[in-house]
């Protein structure tokens, strides 16, 4: 098969929406079918048939930033897809009535429509946004032949914003790379945490530095926060404010490859 999937947001970001487009994608790679990824502007080199195909604004929404396209021309759009002629489109849902709307709209009467709803909202301004949202998408999201929500919470979200009928599949995991890691520390007694994921604050790091201090002095442990992110120079003000940099080690960014190691280590 023909498989697009489509992502208002750039490829170029490591976030959980691109990882499970793309670990999906080399799944159905692996497997023999053709696949593509329609997104706004992308420059990695890394995935095959990647096509930008929509300039984009950078915006913070529901406690993430992430980029949002701008309206993207509808005559290069219906040329591309007569010309691609998918089998099947795989949206990243919510989507923005400016790019992935389009390709929905537009997309051949034979081409399956799949969406995947990834969000659960943080706030009632993200709840609310989305719900006026579904209204704007009302017609568009008759579209679609079958979506998928991550999670229960997300489900129940997906029906009350949408209106749509959703089936669970958790985010999807190639637990292939993991089972190759090597600890990079040695095992001393101590109890060793490792923190993997952005340092926003809906991770939760700042949840778990705060337990970490709780703790007796002379508890062994040791945690270690891979990743960065915005909230870094204050989990850094906390760590020093409660004296746990015996504790409490910062890598910076993570690759893939090193992350099986990291959690081998805990």
């Amino acid at each position: 098969m023909k498989i697009a999937f489509v992502l208002d947001d750039t490829l170029d970001s490591t976030d959980g929406v691109q990882q499970y487009v793309t670990t999906l994608g080399r799944y159905f790679t692996d497997s023999g079918h053709d696949v593509h990824y329609l997104a706004g502007d992308t420059s990695r080199s890394d995935l095959p048939n990647v096509h930008s195909l929509a300039k984009t604004l950078k915006v913070k929404f529901n406690h993430n930033r992430m980029s949002t396209p701008l309206p993207a021309s509808t005559v290069r759009l219906r040329t591309f897809l007569h010309e691609q002629n998918y089998d099947v489109l795989h949206v990243q849902m919510p989507y923005s009535p400016f790019f992935a709307a389009k390709i929905v709209k537009l997309a051949p009467k034979h081409t399956a429509i799949v969406g995947t709803f990834h969000i659960i909202p943080y706030s009632r301004v993200e709840s609310t946004a989305t719900r006026l949202l579904g209204m704007v998408l009302r017609t568009n999201l008759q579209n679609f032949d079958t979506v998928l929500s991550v999670s229960s919470v997300a489900q129940v979200f997906c029906k009350s914003a949408f209106n749509i009928e959703s089936a669970v599949l958790p985010n999807v995991v190639n637990t292939k790379q993991f089972k190759s890691g090597i600890p990079l520390y040695k095992n001393d007694g101590e109890i060793l945490i490792v923190f993997l994921g952005r340092l926003v604050s809906r991770k939760g790091a700042l949840e778990l530095l705060k337990a970490a201090s709780l703790l007796d002095t002379k508890t062994a442990y040791r945690i270690v926060l891979c990743g960065k992110g915005e909230e870094q120079a204050s989990l850094e003000r906390f760590v020093d404010k409660h004296k746990l940099h015996n504790k409490v080690t910062f890598t910076g960014f993570v690759s893939e490859s090193e992350k099986a190691d990291y959690l081998a280590s805990a």
